[in-house]
């Protein structure tokens, strides 16, 4: 007996019953047919079809009511609002309709090659693959761009996860198991857009409160700058964080430009930082040679002149960044790096200019050689103040402390004429 049950539910049941009322018609005859054999003493025939075609029936009807029940299930949960969706719970349930199903099939393995189980156990199966991807659907990570690319894998119009009509029916119509791969890879780019996205968030809210320091310039009112360790410390892991991210390929395509922004303004944090703190010491080891030192200014006026103008722009320079101490605006300011560059260059003038001089005075008076360049620089600064040198003269004179200036006998010294020594 050859069963075939449409699609539709309650014409499947009917159909069964029919074949049940043909099962019992042909159960009847067999019965005759036995009777007639055993009154003319002949063998009695067993029928077995009729018992091995109700089995089949039986289990058809278990297979259809087992359908039956997952369809209504599923039917259930189409209806959940997007926004309510315990995909956990779901998956679970889910799991046990499965285990349920292949338990059946285990205990009846006929069953296992009627097309009527193998599409309900693929049904199942289908499920259990698509709430997993619902869930991940629900991450935060997700944005109107990565829903727009789920609508264009799935061939389907655009979806709205605000939409509150929004629900579990629309999803299943994705038919989002023939898509897994494709969808599960938007939500891990999500993911990885999201650890971007986070990681620039800190990185433009650490850098819009760090300020630059600055130190008093001896007992002046003038003040050089000073990288804080912060300042540093963000500077160098920062960075790493950024180039890390560049080699994100395309996970970092949509913060691409944005990244390389940073990566583009923290280099030049870098190296406008370090030419500044290059060009405060070399301007505060020759302020006080070319402004406060008579003999200096006249032995170099065309330095002492270039060292005026670059002490100006210095002065105003530090007076622009006390005024805009944020590290970024202050380093990234136009022009910044070019004036620092400039004065840099300049820099390097003078104190060639003065190297030669000193090397000049160490040629005409070797003992100049016994030493070094500050030293010998405050003894030309105070060569009409001899007191002053003192601490110097056992660098140049071996065995000589110090000299003994003439008393004038009024309780005072006389500051260029020594009688011992």
């Amino acid at each position: 007996m050859h069963i075939v049950c449409p699609s539709r539910p309650t014409t499947r049941y009917s159909i069964l019953d029919k074949y049940e009322t043909d099962r019992m018609t042909k159960v009847k005859e067999a019965a005759k047919f036995n009777e007639l054999e055993e009154l003319f003493e002949l063998p009695v025939t067993s029928y077995l079809e009729p018992k091995t075609t109700l089995q089949e029936m039986q289990l058809l009807k278990m297979v259809w009511d087992h359908r039956e029940s997952v369809s209504s299930i599923y039917a259930s949960w189409s209806a959940q609002p997007w926004m309510d969706i315990d995909t956990e719970s779901l998956d679970d349930f889910n799991k046990g309709l499965l285990k349920t199903l292949r338990t059946f099939a285990g205990t009846n393995p006929m069953v296992k090659g009627w097309g009527a189980y193998k599409n309900l156990e693929q049904q199942v199966k289908d499920m259990s693959v698509v709430l997993p991807l619902i869930n991940d659907l629900h991450s935060k990570s997700m944005q109107a761009r990565h829903w727009k690319n789920i609508s264009m894998v799935c061939h389907s119009k655009a979806i709205d996860p605000k939409d509150p009509k929004l629900s579990l029916e629309t999803l299943l119509e994705l038919q989002l198991h023939n898509h897994a791969d494709d969808v599960s890879e938007i939500v891990e780019t999500a993911n990885k857009e999201l650890k971007v996205d986070s990681k620039l968030r800190v990185i433009e809210q650490t850098w819009a409160s760090l300020n630059l320091e600055f130190a008093q310039h001896k007992d002046t009112e003038m003040s050089v700058v000073k990288a804080p360790d912060l300042v540093v410390e963000a500077l160098e892991s920062h960075q790493l964080e950024l180039q890390t991210m560049i080699g994100m390929g395309k996970f970092v395509d949509f913060f691409r430009d944005k990244v390389m922004h940073w990566q583009k303004t923290l280099g030049n944090v870098e190296s406008v930082l370090k030419e500044w703190q290059s060009v405060s010491k070399a301007w505060a080891s020759l302020e006080s040679i070319f402004l406060a030192s008579a003999d200096i200014r006249a032995q170099l006026p065309e330095d002492t002149k270039r060292f005026e103008g670059i002490d100006a722009e210095f002065k105003e320079l530090m007076g622009e960044a006390v005024e805009t101490p944020n590290t970024v605006q202050a380093c990234t300011r136009e022009g910044r790096e070019e004036l620092l560059r400039g004065m840099t260059k300049n820099l390097e003038l003078c104190q060639k200019s003065l190297n030669e001089y000193l090397d000049m005075k160490k040629k005409i008076f070797p003992r100049f050689y016994f030493v070094s360049n500050p030293s010998l620089l405050d003894i030309l600064s105070n060569g009409n103040n001899p007191p002053k040198i003192m601490p110097y003269v056992s660098d140049c004179y071996d065995s000589i402390s110090t000299l003994v200036f003439k008393d004038n006998g009024d309780g005072t010294t006389s500051s260029t004429e020594a009688v011992a020594m």
